[in-house]
């Protein structure tokens, strides 16, 4: 397992320097048991399979939150249901190092928002 998946991220640049413990994976067949919250951060060209990946491990009430910049929340809907899907697009630039290791690279404000399928309510960071 690489550094990226067993220690979480390393984070720095214009706003400072921060390591986040973080399990994640590579393949969604290495997850077990059901998940509450999921941050699905995939190629677009890749979101839909990997949402039919995720519905076995889906709760009732389990949220996946789309990185996706806003291109696929209809067709992640479509497969887990429009109440767990939270679509979500992020207002800043970064580059990666390496696995885990990522530099912002925007002297913006940080910022995304997000927003449910139904677009009856958003969130802004």
């Amino acid at each position: 397992m690489n550094r990226g998946l067993s220690d979480g991220f390393h984070i720095l640049g214009v706003k400072g320097e921060y390591r986040i413990p973080l399990r994640s994976v590579k393949e969604i067949n290495n997850l077990s048991g059901p998940k509450e919250v999921v941050f699905l951060a995939t190629k677009a060209n890749d979101a839909t399979e990997a949402a039919e990946a995720l519905l076995p491990l889906a709760k009732e009430n389990s949220v996946v939150v789309s990185l996706q910049n806003g291109i696929c929340e209809d067709a992640l809907a479509e497969i887990l249901g429009r109440h767990r899907v939270i679509g979500c697009v992020v207002a800043w630039g970064a580059s990666m190092h390496g696995p885990g290791e990522l530099e912002i690279t925007s002297e913006e404000n940080l910022s995304s928002v997000a927003w449910t399928t139904d677009r009856k309510t958003s969130f802004r960071s």
